[in-house]
């Protein structure tokens, strides 16, 4: 078992479906009251958002800046916080964790930056540590903390 697992700007490379067991299996190895920071580019960022391409009726297909190119792709799905929720609510973590999101977008495009105590694992697409998104102060990034449950 571990204390800590964390992820920056990779599960947006696997496929959606496949998460949810890629997720409880992290659980599954955490120690209890272990930690897993999971942290996802968030596409209701400006930066991002300008930088995609979309189809014709607005859908987001593709980030030339994601390690992909049009014929394949690098984010095979674009996180959004509620995409991040449903995923999550699959999870052992939502039935036997908590959850603490921390940095994202609201569907309405209200920022939410709560305090991030780097000591648990370091986010570099964060205000404090990307000078992209330090003025005005706003999330790059979905940032989530999850505990698996003490016994």
């Amino acid at each position: 078992s571990i204390d800590a697992f964390q992820s920056e700007d990779v599960f947006e490379h696997i496929e959606y479906v496949l998460l949810p067991q890629i997720i409880d299996d992290i659980y599954r190895v955490l120690k209890n009251g272990a930690i897993f920071r999971l942290s996802l580019p968030d596409y209701r960022c400006d930066i991002l958002r300008k930088r995609s391409l979309y189809d014709f009726e607005g859908n987001l297909v593709y980030d030339p800046f994601d390690g992909g190119t049009d014929k394949t792709p690098g984010h095979l799905w674009f996180p959004v916080i509620e995409n991040v929720r449903k995923l999550l609510e699959s999870t052992k973590f939502y039935t036997h964790g908590t959850i603490e999101y921390l940095h994202f977008y609201e569907i309405d495009g209200t920022p939410i930056t709560k305090t991030i105590d780097y000591s648990l694992g370091m986010v570099r697409r964060t205000p404090d540590h990307d000078y992209r998104v330090k003025t005005p102060s706003r999330p790059m990034s979905i940032v989530i903390d999850m505990y698996k449950e003490s016994k």
